[in-house]
């Protein structure tokens, strides 16, 4: 599956066509915006559902660029995600700080990774979210922290 993954810094990089076109041979497609602050995103929300005719999952690196599902804004099936660092660091922090571990292997962040989407449930990409909502970020942390307590006990 192609996904635009947007960290140019170049605002508006995910034309209306461009959008089009993802939608055209995606059911559901992933539009990620990461570029921060908000001028320097790839697209906004509004921009990729208007565009891929409200399909799109959306994630972006700028909390003014995403509408928050909790209240409602977005309806249907789409929807948007702030992708911030802030559901894997604290996991990964607490995890590294248990386990007294010297040396943070790259094989710790894909271990967060999966702890995280492991979380993600039926009902979250029900309603368009690619992230558990972030009112459970300590139980997120928790879980992301015994995953890597675990690999650690393992090696």
């Amino acid at each position: 599956m192609f996904t635009p993954t947007g960290c140019s810094n170049v605002g508006g990089a995910f034309s209306p066509s461009i959008l089009r076109a993802l939608a055209s041979f995606h059911e559901r497609p992933l539009v990620f915006a990461l570029s921060t602050p908000s001028e320097c995103a790839e697209c906004d929300v509004d921009n990729a559902l208007l565009h891929t005719n409200g399909c799109c999952l959306f994630g972006s690196g700028a909390p003014d660029v995403t509408k928050n599902l909790d209240e409602g804004d977005v309806q249907g099936s789409a929807g948007s995600t702030l992708m911030s660092h802030a559901y894997v660091s604290p996991g990964v922090t607490l995890g590294v700080l248990c386990t007294r571990m010297h040396h943070v292997a790259d094989d710790i962040f894909i271990i967060a990774a999966q702890a995280l989407a492991d979380m993600v449930t039926e009902e979250d990409l029900k309603q368009g979210r690619i992230y558990p909502p972030l009112k459970n970020s300590r139980e997120v942390s928790l879980v992301i922290a015994t995953a890597i307590s675990q690999y650690a006990y393992d090696k």
